[in-house]
């Protein structure tokens, strides 16, 4: 229900500020979507702009080269190594 009414809101004309960590939903919904990395915008435009212009095919993955998070996996192995259950 919230995805068709930002839908419907937008096609109104309406301005929507969305802000999000699920990307595959930002990439569904959005049509121009803006990367801020510690206060600063590294990214703004269209979804296919991003990708042109970063040669990464998802939201996800342009956001994590963007933003330098490249050791994800190494650094979520590593916290839970932290937690024995």
């Amino acid at each position: 229900m919230f995805k068709t009414l930002i839908k419907n809101l937008a096609a109104e004309g309406k301005t929507i500020f969305y802000c999000s960590h699920i990307l595959d939903v930002v990439e569904r919904t959005c049509d121009r979507i803006v990367i801020i990395d510690h206060g600063r915008v590294v990214a703004d435009g269209t979804l296919a702009e991003l990708q042109a212009s970063s040669g990464e095919g998802s939201l996800e993955r342009i956001f994590n080269k963007l933003t330098a998070h490249t050791d994800l996996e190494e650094r979520a192995e590593e916290f839970s190594k932290t937690f024995s259950f």
